[in-house]
């Protein structure tokens, strides 16, 4: 909530396929707030950063799914406007072929046009290494390392910790949030968002089984992808297991 005035702003800042569109439609669902799509008009919603004036220029209470970086000016805009990000991802390599098997079913020509050049398995799988998984790591470095410094109050989640127990880590979120935690209201909004799955992309994955897809040379590439970052602690993120 901002000194100006009473909007609540939400951000569920996370990595692509972590289970934020289903977070989102549970936390417009318990709270009755609306979407806002905070990032300037026309901008991809891949790495796009909030943008203040479109911000501001809303003055409903706003739930809003961000895929951005932890840039200062991206804090100090949380700081500004009392917004206590939640933030949410997930296994590296469940994420990785997740987004392959979402891509290869959903066409994003516009996002990612030289994949659907590509017509070997092996070649899809080294776009998917190359391209993705940096700015999966550097978004998830960067937000832990705003988390660990708790440069603004963040709220941190892993897919697989919010969907083994969603009624318990919702009421966690709220609470955060500065809400009374109503068991009663989350496990009807749980139930209304859990029945929307084509609203909400949902399909819950196995836990694990992305490691496989992939072969130990590429394993080995993400892996040292993620050393790169000294004293970032996957484990503790939720990046490895």
């Amino acid at each position: 909530m901002s000194e100006a005035d009473d909007t609540i702003r939400i951000f569920v800042v996370s990595t692509l396929k972590s289970g934020s569109t289903f977070v989102v439609m549970l936390l417009q669902e318990v709270t009755g707030f609306g979407h806002l799509r905070p990032a300037l008009g026309g901008e991809p919603m891949l790495e796009a950063d909030p943008y203040l004036p479109v911000i501001e220029a809303s003055k409903q209470s706003s739930v809003s799914q961000v895929h951005c970086h932890a840039k200062q000016r991206t804090l100090e805009l949380c700081g500004q406007l009392s917004i206590r990000p939640i933030f949410l991802t997930r296994n590296v390599f469940d994420s990785l072929l997740s987004m392959k098997e979402y891509i290869d079913n959903v066409p994003h020509q516009h996002l990612f046009p030289h994949y659907y050049r590509l017509t070997a398995e092996e070649d899809k799988r080294a776009f998917i290494v190359n391209v993705y998984a940096p700015i999966f790591v550097r978004l998830v470095a960067g937000w832990y390392e705003a988390w660990k410094a708790q440069a603004v109050p963040i709220l941190w989640c892993t897919y697989d910790t919010f969907f083994h127990d969603p009624l318990f880590h919702a009421g966690r979120m709220l609470q955060h949030l500065g809400f009374d935690r109503v068991d009663e209201k989350i496990r009807q909004a749980v139930g209304a968002t859990q029945k929307n799955r084509v609203a909400t992309k949902f399909n819950m994955g196995v836990s694990g089984r992305g490691i496989s897809a992939f072969m130990p040379a590429e394993q080995q590439r993400v892996l040292e992808l993620i050393d790169s970052y000294k004293g970032f602690d996957a484990r503790e993120a939720g990046l490895v297991a």
